[in-house]
């Protein structure tokens, strides 16, 4: 299952409003979960507090099924959005900024995981490359120029 993280930024309040829809929850916590439509499930990561700060960050981990739907994602945190009264707030994925919009989240998202899928394949094939080379050289070793 993949994973990314999804930031949502914007004034204390209204953030504050639109996570407890988002989880349809009286209290937030740290790994608290909801299954989305477009088969992908949301985990609250840890909320970071700054003192004096207006604008607050809060972000969870979306893990992708095999069956994700970008689109049908977007459009479900969009309308969560909206229902909220369609406050300023801004989505960060891969650290960029982006607007409540649900063809331009769904992009995002789509980028974000062939990223991801980009820098995980690479990593198999040096895998299997070199798990191939150490079966070659398993091969019985000789002692030259050792005496009996």
């Amino acid at each position: 299952m993949e994973e990314i993280t999804i930031g949502f930024e914007g004034q204390k309040r209204d953030l504050n409003d639109f996570v407890y829809d988002l989880f349809e929850q009286h209290m937030l916590r740290e790994g608290l979960e909801k299954e989305t439509p477009g088969d992908v499930k949301i985990v609250m990561k840890p909320m970071e507090l700054r003192k004096g700060y207006a604008l607050a960050l809060m972000e969870v981990a979306a893990q992708f099924g095999a069956n994700f739907v970008a689109s049908l994602f977007a459009g479900w945190l969009v309308e969560k959005w909206k229902k909220n009264g369609a406050k300023p707030i801004n989505v960060k994925i891969e650290n960029r900024i982006y607007q409540m919009d649900p063809d331009i989240i769904a992009n995002a998202v789509e980028d974000a995981l062939a990223k991801l899928q980009q820098k995980k394949a690479p990593a198999k094939a040096l895998g299997q490359a070199a798990s191939g080379t150490r079966q070659a050289s398993a091969g019985p070793k000789s002692r030259k120029g050792s005496r009996s």
